[in-house]
């Protein structure tokens, strides 16, 4: 599948997403944010068996799973680091959003794909040319000056 082609897949994948975090809202004005979280938790983990028992090819996840259990593999370390911090942000988000506009709070994590080509620059070795840090620049300029326009209100 070519950049072009996925396209319209990612606009309807951001469509998509921006309905769940309208939703999310909309909960977390009727219910707790512990409640809310609980209740995504269980439905994602729900969700996930379906998908393990039903349309994933469980053979090879066993495999997978069992290779680097043999081998006593630190990388089994990852999928814990990545469900802790997982819980947090959304515990965080979820936070956040009960007292803040959610288009503040999305606009603000547009701040995200910054630290992750830190991230991926450190620790993965990749590399950043001038006009990719030039746009890390404009997105962190931008996030600076929506939050200086909305301390003025």
């Amino acid at each position: 599948m070519t950049m072009m082609s996925m396209y319209p897949v990612i606009i309807i994948l951001f469509a998509t997403l921006a309905l769940r975090n309208v939703a999310v809202k909309k909960l977390v004005t009727k219910v707790d944010v512990e409640t809310t979280m609980v209740m995504v938790l269980f439905i994602n983990a729900f969700f996930a068996m379906m998908l393990y028992f039903f349309v994933f090819d469980r053979k090879t996840i066993t495999q997978n799973i069992g290779k680097l259990v043999e081998k006593r593999d630190p990388v089994l370390l990852l999928p814990w680091f990545a469900s802790l911090v997982g819980i947090t942000f959304t515990y965080v988000y979820y936070r956040i959003i009960e007292v803040k506009e959610l288009y503040f709070v999305s606009l603000v994590l547009s701040i995200f794909p910054v630290f992750v080509a830190i991230a991926a620059y450190i620790f993965l070795n990749e590399t950043m040319n001038l006009y990719q840090m030039l746009a890390m620049f404009i997105i962190l300029s931008g996030v600076v000056l929506l939050n200086v326009s909305s301390d003025k209100k």
